[in-house]
């Protein structure tokens, strides 16, 4: 019998566009989101992770989670109500997911649990190019958020054997979407100034979509961490190259032939990004 999934967050800007490429892809999904739309091609429970009894009803009869159903950036709110609805959320969803006794959680953390470059330049070259391995500090409650989880996970592995993928999400661009536009296409003075490397970094939506159809046949074990990231730049030249005409990055970027590795997500899945 084929497993079941459910995928929080499903009627988002990036989770609405997963689902529907991983029931295009043959997988049986069972969609959730705490508010309705109406426009969505697939029917979507409505449910509020905050909730510990709506998490207990989300997870019957599914085989793993796919979980997008956050507060998706420190903007959302004071940080305080971002940062504790996060860990609320994830941890009644990991609760009721261990319970249920189901063993495949799939998290979307977030490039923001690495922080800014700049002021801890020091040790980050000693750890290029960047990858899950890279050191972590987060400079906003909800990278801080995301670091939490992904120890939540840990956690939660060897309490209850629960295997896991977190993948820290750079920037997810899409082509169609205006906040491309408003995001990215900013005057080149104004990116030079910014060490986020969510200012610089990104990854196309329909690139996720194929890391996660790819990922989830493996049924990996342990609790991974991954740095899914585009290779190039917007405007196709390679990441190296436009990074290194970013003041703040120059100096650090310079003494290394690649400024991200993903080696570890290809061995185990055979993905790369083709955007």
């Amino acid at each position: 019998m084929a497993k079941k999934y459910l995928i929080t967050g499903a009627a988002g800007r990036v989770g609405s566009r997963v689902t529907k490429h991983l029931i295009s892809a043959g997988f049986d999904m069972h969609a959730t989101d705490l508010r309705f739309a109406m426009d969505r091609e697939f029917p979507v429970t409505i449910a509020d992770l905050l909730n510990p009894l709506d998490c207990y009803k989300l997870v019957e009869n599914v085989d793993a989670v796919i979980h997008f159903g956050n507060h998706p950036n420190i903007g959302r709110g004071p940080a305080q109500r971002v940062y504790s609805e996060n860990l609320t959320m994830n941890m009644n969803l990991l609760r009721a997911t261990v319970e249920a006794g189901i063993r495949e959680f799939y998290f979307t953390s977030s490039i923001q649990a690495f922080g800014p470059l700049d002021p801890f330049a020091e040790v980050r070259a000693s750890t290029l190019p960047l990858s899950e391995e890279t050191p972590a500090f987060p400079d906003n409650e909800y990278g801080l958020s995301k670091l939490a989880t992904e120890q939540m996970l840990a956690f939660f592995l060897r309490t209850h054997g629960l295997n896991s993928v977190s993948l820290r999400m750079p920037y997810m661009s899409d082509d169609e979407s205006a906040m491309w536009s408003a995001y990215f296409k900013k005057p080149r003075n104004r990116l030079h100034r910014s060490s986020n490397l969510d200012r610089h970094l990104h990854l196309d939506i329909s690139d996720l979509g194929r890391l996660i159809e790819m990922t989830l046949p493996k049924a990996l074990t342990g609790a991974h961490v991954w740095f899914p990231v585009s290779l190039n730049s917007k405007d196709g030249t390679s990441l190296r190259d436009a990074m290194l005409q970013i003041e703040v990055f120059a100096d650090l970027i310079k003494t290394c032939n690649q400024v991200v590795d993903i080696s570890t997500i290809t061995e185990a899945t055979g993905w790369t990004p083709l955007v």
